[in-house]
């Protein structure tokens, strides 16, 4: 079974994290222990490549920044956000 995160495979990168529900602009994944970092360069990496897809697929250009910011946490109540490099 393959297990792709915005086109991003996971199975390639070696990680046991899976992302488990998109809610609205938000991606909900289930990090494995000591994966952190690893999975929000992934993230980070993977919405930097929206831009150039929408151009790609769809001929938009879209001239608006997107912005990343990467929350982890038990649950959404104790979510903090990551300040891991790109």
């Amino acid at each position: 079974m393959q297990r792709e995160c915005l086109g991003v495979d996971l199975e390639e990168q070696k990680v046991k994290s899976l992302l488990i529900n998109t809610v609205h602009d938000s991606i909900v994944a289930d990090v494995y222990p000591g994966e952190e970092a690893v999975m929000s360069k992934i993230f980070k990496q993977g919405t930097a490549s929206v831009i150039p897809a929408l151009k790609e697929y769809y001929g938009i250009n879209f001239n608006i920044p997107l912005d990343t910011e990467v929350k982890m946490g038990y649950d959404w109540l104790n979510m903090k956000e990551e300040k891991h490099a790109n």
